[in-house]
């Protein structure tokens, strides 16, 4: 075993000057930025950490369906997202996730009950949507308290999800200035999050994204801001650039390998064979590491050469058929990166990028889409016969679906709703089919688990 582990350590060593010699970075301290003091930094406001260590009665992870029964839980909301085809997470309608306390209310009657039972929770959100204001950095190195950063972005999200609901009643209620106050905190709380720019971290970054997603497409759904209000969300949408993210998620996990791989053959236990892994998803630490998980899990011996080299292989191929092309640094997702990655031998590095980043890509980019029809609407009092019409004035091009590369798909229904929709990752129009969506209560639809607002 050991002329493995050597030879995998000659290789690593190769693999980081050649990365290195690009102008990439392989110790993963220096892709972050410097630590802000805590007075210019949210996650140090006492409004954040108050909510970070629970010192509240009533945590905002517990209001739905505890500390407000006629909301249900987050469970309860992803079943029914799932049944009913929307995003998950999140539903359109608020008949889906709220409980009428009395069936003859209206849905403003409802909204306005809501609200008042959330009143409690108002100057805590309050708080926390105007301490959003500020920058936001880590305060722990990248490899340390990781369960301290899920634990942060758990506050984030359930900070987000509340505001998001609330938001909703609000618009529901006709609040639409509230609404949009709400709205604007939650943009700025989803760029906090997608400052962890590891894979980890932008796949929470999505998952907080589709909140934003989902109350923005209920301000649009119900016509609620001007065009000035309207220009000012697309510009703070476009800070989000997800693009870049992603990319830059590629890159931090390499380094993010490279780090823990040089801890590794630091270790003297490296090169004793045999070398034991768990039979568990893709990590290589320490021996030390493995002892935390106990003997519940399935142990393999093999050199740790082995796992060495398998890292540097996917990092290899992500190098030269994703983050380069023609020698060149790529600075957003194609359509070829995905025709590339379909055929690829790394399925895992496929599943990841397809199933997890690029529809929230395409989201994005349809979100923008259907900012631009409904200022459009407000300017024409129609919506365009094609998205062409939509450049330059409100797009800098005519929309393109990230899947196909080809024109975006947009139809107009009899009963004047505009449909945008991607092709997904089967590169197949299926006319936008979304399952079991209320006619005319979601006028700009998302495909699947893949649909885009």
């Amino acid at each position: 075993c050991n002329h493995v582990n050597e030879r995998a350590i000659k290789k690593l060593h190769a693999f980081v000057q050649e990365w290195e010699a690009k102008g990439e970075i392989t110790d993963l301290d220096l892709l972050y930025a410097p630590l802000k003091s805590p007075e210019d930094d949210f996650y140090s406001h006492p409004a954040f950490l108050a909510e970070l260590n629970h010192t509240h009665t009533t945590a905002f992870s517990d209001v739905f369906g505890v500390g407000i029964p006629e909301l249900k839980t987050e469970d309860e909301i992803n079943s029914l997202s799932q049944k009913k085809g929307y995003s998950k997470g999140y539903l359109s309608d608020i008949k889906f996730w709220l409980d009428r306390p009395q069936p003859s209310l209206s849905e403003k009657e409802l909204a306005l009950h809501i609200l008042d039972l959330l009143k409690p929770f108002d100057q805590r959100l309050n708080d926390l949507a105007e301490t959003s204001k500020r920058p936001f950095a880590y305060h722990e190195k990248p490899l340390e308290n990781y369960e301290q950063s899920v634990e942060k972005f758990s506050t984030y999200h359930s900070t987000s999800t509340l505001l998001a609901r609330r938001a909703t009643l609000r618009l529901s209620a006709g609040y639409n200035n509230l609404a949009l106050l709400d709205i604007l905190a939650i943009f700025r709380i989803t760029q906090h999050a997608s400052t962890n720019h590891s894979i980890i971290g932008q796949t929470m970054a999505v998952i907080q994204s589709y909140v934003l997603y989902g109350t923005m497409h209920e301000a649009l759904s119900r016509h609620a801001f001007s065009d000035d209000e309207l220009k000012r969300l697309d510009i703070e949408l476009s800070k989000l650039k997800p693009h870049q993210r992603i990319i830059s998620a590629l890159r931090t996990e390499i380094a993010y390998g490279c780090t823990v791989l040089k801890n590794l053959i630091n270790d003297p236990e490296f090169l004793k064979p045999p070398y034991e892994t768990p039979d568990v998803p893709y990590d290589v630490m320490s021996l030390d590491h493995w002892k935390e998980y106990g003997e519940e899990f399935i142990l393999v011996i093999q050199p740790g050469g082995v796992e060495i080299e398998g890292a540097l292989e996917s990092w290899t191929y992500l190098s030269n058929h994703v983050l380069y092309r023609g020698g060149a640094s790529v600075t957003e997702i194609t359509t070829s990166h995905l025709k590339t990655l379909t055929n690829s031998p790394d399925i895992d590095l496929f599943s990841i990028y397809v199933q997890g980043f690029i529809p929230a890509i395409a989201q994005h980019n349809n979100l923008r889409t259907a900012i631009a029809l409904e200022r459009f609407r407000l300017k024409h009092q129609h919506y365009p016969a094609k998205l062409k019409e939509l450049a330059p004035t409100y797009l800098t091009e005519a929309p393109k679906d990230i899947f196909t590369g080809f024109p975006l798909h947009y139809k107009i229904k009899p009963d004047g709703t505009p449909i945008i929709y991607s092709a997904g990752p089967d590169f197949t129009d299926d006319g936008g089919l979304s399952d079991d969506i209320p006619p005319g209560s979601i006028p700009l639809r998302r495909r699947r688990a893949f649909q885009a607002l």
